[in-house]
């Protein structure tokens, strides 16, 4: 049997969290999910079956027939909320990365507004003052 259940999947995102920042990875490409919903059901998923297929010195298509049998097998020996100190430590490694992620994009888009308000601002003092201006970026 070759499943990694929930702590496989633990294991997986936080590696992805780690290689691919959300701060830094580009979403556009696979709108409407959000980067944690594109992992969680396409990236996950692939690169589990792709290391079950090395596991078993298979394709990657074995790989997921082998997941896909051995699912109800993974859930059961290696569960989320077992007793394992590397697997709590994943996730909280996983939750400061959510939290990181989370400060990083509500800090680009204070400066972004901040940087919005500021043009807006300074146009606004041209303009009380009859100056003579070209929009340009502050």
């Amino acid at each position: 049997m070759h499943s990694y259940g929930q702590q496989g999947h633990i294991v997986i995102k936080s590696t992805l969290n780690r290689l691919f920042p959300a701060s830094h990875t580009p979403t556009t490409s696979f709108t409407p999910l959000s980067l944690n919903l594109f992992n969680d059901f396409v990236v996950i998923p692939f690169v589990a079956m792709t290391l079950i297929g090395e596991d078993i010195k298979s394709s990657p298509e074995e790989g997921y027939e082998t997941m896909r049998r051995s699912a109800d097998f993974g859930e059961r020996v290696f569960p989320e909320d077992d007793d394992n100190s590397e697997v709590d430590v994943i996730v909280a490694d996983n939750d400061r990365a959510a939290a990181r992620e989370k400060k990083d994009r509500e800090k680009r888009e204070m400066t972004e507004a901040m940087k919005e308000v500021k043009e807006s601002l300074v146009l606004k003092v041209f303009l009380a003052f009859g100056l003579p201006c070209a929009r340009r970026s502050l």
